[in-house]
């Protein structure tokens, strides 16, 4: 979660290097965490019986590129 965009841009991590107050940072990033769980759970409540699936990151693919690109 530390690395999720907080304010401006940049996460909570950015933000206390550059020398931000981190409680507030933290209550941002707080806030920021409980809204997605809140709307995970609204979305969860609007399709019961939905399987849960976890993602790795294989699942989204490698990316493309050309090793003899011009």
């Amino acid at each position: 979660m530390l690395d999720r965009t907080v304010a401006q841009g940049k996460s909570f991590l950015t933000l206390r290097a550059e020398g931000a107050d981190g409680a507030d940072a933290a209550n941002r990033l707080m806030r920021i965490v409980q809204r997605d769980r809140a709307a995970d759970a609204r979305f969860d409540a609007a399709l019961p019986g939905r399987p849960k699936v976890k993602l790795t990151t294989s699942d989204f693919g490698a990316e493309a590129f050309e090793d003899d690109a011009q």
